[in-house]
């Protein structure tokens, strides 16, 4: 489970426009935050990304090509483009005054030289990548190209530079490209090279009903990851229209209900409220850990256990009792190994009776590191398959729609995921799911035309970490291929 250590502001920052700023998204290094993180690790926003440590699949060979490699052009930026290229394929940093001499100080104000490596450790895995050429209008001190890495990663990459001598990068954007040719078929083989167990669930939604578009295995039960979180969403709307709960409610900070990182809300002082609208809207948006488990907290685990039967989870009864993201953690990287056993092969009845000796483990901050590999993915996980996942996001826009629940939709979506065209798409609501071995997707999405479509992917792979930015890109494809439907 990885960490987004993306805040609020970061997101925000990522939303600007190329040349606003000049750059290099921050993205967090392989350490305990970057192991928990329930959450997609990529956030894609308006063509921009934070990314926390995108592994890739440790199988993945190196695209074989015959052909005379194509060079940036001989201008200011070009020769940029390709002193930068060269390190991200050599994935070796630079020395300090070499990065200095490369960078404007601007850009260096917002991302030191010593920050430089952990920025570029999420695109490296996916490389190396081969320059396909720029894209027009370009000019001598601004180029915009594309990066195709080894492993099925598409970058489009903005490299500006200042217009004097020496021509320094003041700034750098990095945004996924969806595959050249996209297909169905494709698609499918794409996943396959990326994880064991790949699913997927393409569908239009006519009246409420799915109508499938495409599919691969969508049926497969998989660990989730941060994905669980659409259900703890539909039982706070639930609560919310019963009256059980409003958006205003303010509800306090706990130290028991703090877990780790991705999020902030754990840097908060325990006793300071915040509405419950807020905890919400971090828990989508950044996949905050301590947001989602005080609303578990506040409605009560058997709430959103009810939650996964209504939006119709095949898989609910793997889902009880439900954990917490802190419980998660602990079971996996604190408790001794006998408990985490016992708790894996135990049903559902004993696991409850587990749970008070696992929530008495104090949760570290040390362990972190040796966690690159899959942890009982197939015992100790949130679960869905790819058609529950749609199912669950056809659910909450249909709770949306009822009255003072409206917020859902604007909650879902806070972070479309991936970068999509907005001339297609009029909404795009997403929320996806990332540790070791595990991640998911799942989106909702309304074309201009009025056509609403959601896809949903489920990959699994029991020993080996999957390639994130590789299967952001191979998203990508579908959603363009649902585009043109």
């Amino acid at each position: 489970m990885r960490a987004e250590r993306t805040s609020e502001s970061a997101a925000k920052k990522s939303a600007e426009k190329p040349g606003e700023r000049g750059r290099w998204i921050p993205v967090a290094s392989r350490r305990r935050a970057r192991a928990i993180s329930l959450c997609v690790v990529a956030v894609f926003l308006l063509g921009g990304f934070a990314v926390t440590g995108c592994g890739s699949h440790s199988d993945g060979q190196a695209r074989v090509t015959t052909r005379a490699k194509p060079k940036p052009p001989a201008t200011p930026a070009g020769r940029q483009l390709d002193w930068f290229l060269t390190h991200l394929n050599a994935r070796k940093l630079p020395a300090t005054t070499e990065i200095a001499a490369h960078f404007a100080p601007s850009f260096l104000k917002v991302l030191p030289p010593e920050k430089f490596a952990s920025s570029l450790e999420p695109v490296t895995t996916e490389g190396p990548f081969i320059y396909e050429g720029s894209s027009s209008p370009s000019s001598p001190n601004r180029l915009t190209a594309r990066l195709d890495g080894a492993t099925g990663a598409s970058f489009l990459i903005t490299v500006a530079v200042t217009p004097g001598t020496p021509h320094r990068i003041n700034a750098l954007f990095m945004q996924l490209a969806p595959p050249k040719r996209p297909s169905w078929r494709a698609t499918d083989a794409a996943l396959a090279k990326l994880a064991d167990r790949p699913s997927m669930f393409a569908a239009e939604v006519r009246n409420g009903d799915l109508q499938t578009v495409h599919a691969l295995d969508p049926n497969r039960t998989g660990a989730i990851g941060s994905a669980f979180k659409l259900y703890v969403l539909e039982a706070l709307g639930r609560a919310i229209e019963a009256g059980k709960a409003s958006w205003q409610e303010e509800l306090p900070i706990r130290s028991a209900w703090k877990s780790i990182p991705s999020g902030t809300m754990q840097n908060e002082p325990a006793g300071k409220r915040f509405p419950i609208r807020r905890y919400a809207g971090q828990m989508i948006a950044i996949s905050d850990n301590t947001a989602a488990d005080h609303l578990i907290g506040r409605l009560g685990r058997a709430a959103v256990e009810k939650a996964f039967v209504q939006l119709g989870n095949h898989s609910a009864k793997r889902n009880v009792p439900l954990l917490t993201t802190r419980e998660m953690t602990v079971t996996k990287l604190d408790a001794p190994v006998g408990l985490m056993r016992a708790y894996a092969r135990a049903g559902s009845a004993t696991r409850q009776r587990l749970l008070p000796r696992i929530d008495a483990i104090p949760l570290s901050t040390e362990g972190g590191d040796a966690w690159i590999t899959p942890r009982a993915i197939d015992t100790i996980e949130w679960f869905a398959s790819p058609a529950d996942l749609a199912r669950a996001m056809v659910g909450l826009d249909r709770l949306s729609r009822i009255p003072g629940l409206t917020p859902i939709r604007a909650i879902l979506s806070k972070n479309p995921g991936v970068a999509v065209d907005p001339k297609i798409w009029r909404y795009v609501g997403y929320k996806g799911g990332s540790e070791p071995g595990v991640l998911s997707f799942s989106w909702y999405l309304e074309r201009r035309d009025g056509r609403t479509f959601v896809l949903a992917m489920v990959l699994n792979d029991s020993k080996h970490d999957i390639g994130q930015v590789s299967a952001s890109t191979t998203a990508m494809g579908a959603i363009e291929l649902l585009s043109r439907r």
